[in-house]
């Protein structure tokens, strides 16, 4: 058995999480989800339904289509996509996949949980 002494954890403000490692406790603070700087309403939603998203790519031999799993809201009829995305190279390399997508939002007038919008009563 190995026991090491003397090794310096870090460990999240929020969720209470623990790493070994600085960067990747400063890239996991970042993002955290119970941070509530990084808490949006449109994840919980009963409107946010997961949805296919088609996509075109230019190749040496044309271009292309292809498809990938997204979030859509039904109330507002657009396609979003979590804040964490941001912080992401393929977001910063490919603007244009997102273009007509709009980021999670803090707080929505529309927003409901636990079916309100099918008539289901909370208790």
């Amino acid at each position: 058995m190995l026991i090491k002494e003397n090794v310096t954890v870090y460990q999240c403000e929020h969720c209470k999480k623990k790493l070994f490692r600085k960067h990747a406790m400063e890239k996991h603070e970042k993002n955290c989800g119970a941070d509530p700087q990084n808490q949006r309403v449109c994840s919980l939603c009963d409107f946010m339904v997961r949805k296919n998203i088609e996509y075109y790519y230019d190749c040496w031999d044309g271009e292309h289509t292809g498809t990938s799993n997204g979030f859509y809201c039904n109330r507002l009829g657009k396609f979003m996509y979590p804040n964490f995305i941001e912080n992401k190279p393929f977001f910063k390399e490919n603007p244009e996949q997102f273009e007509e997508q709009i980021p999670f939002k803090k707080e929505c007038e529309y927003y409901t949980l636990g079916g309100v919008h099918f008539g289901i009563e909370k208790k």
